[in-house]
């Protein structure tokens, strides 16, 4: 279980600022965090093996996982886009892109080369990156139609 983290900032010239601690999540299970990220809005989402991936704003938080509905409880990365929309990246079932709103699903059926998402990015043209253990995947944010692109 956390019982506390920071999220720090690192700014283009290398300095580093605390944007927060957190002393404890409520009711978190938190047993291994594999990415946080602070996003626009303030919220802070924590990425986690074992039980989903958290949302916090101030002392609200948000557990999306299985228990939920949420496809998957080992969350791999999470990625902010230009947008403001998150990403959510599995070990096993693909990436979840979240508009704050709804939730979109994408596997191999829509594309992707793998299941097992190990990392998110976005290029200088808003297209969405995905790497999966088999190769990368490119999404277009226009459609969300993705091709593969073999490095």
């Amino acid at each position: 279980m956390v019982k506390t983290f920071f999220v720090i900032e690192k700014s283009k010239t290398n300095n580093f600022r605390l944007l927060k601690t957190y002393h404890k999540i409520a009711n978190s299970q938190v047993n291994a965090a594999t990415k946080i990220v602070h996003d626009k809005k303030g919220d802070t989402w924590i990425a986690s093996y074992g039980s989903g991936v958290y949302k916090i704003n101030g002392t609200t938080e948000t557990n999306f996982s299985t228990k939920t509905g949420f496809i998957s409880d080992n969350i791999l990365t999470v990625f902010e886009d230009k947008k403001g929309i998150i990403w959510i990246g599995t070990k096993d079932a693909g990436v979840v892109k979240y508009d704050g709103k709804s939730f979109t699903h994408f596997t191999k059926k829509e594309g992707l080369s793998n299941n097992y998402v190990w990392s998110i990015a976005q290029d200088r043209s808003g297209a969405i990156w995905i790497g999966t253990r088999a190769g990368v995947g490119r999404f277009k944010l226009s459609n969300a139609v993705g091709y593969i692109t073999t490095l």
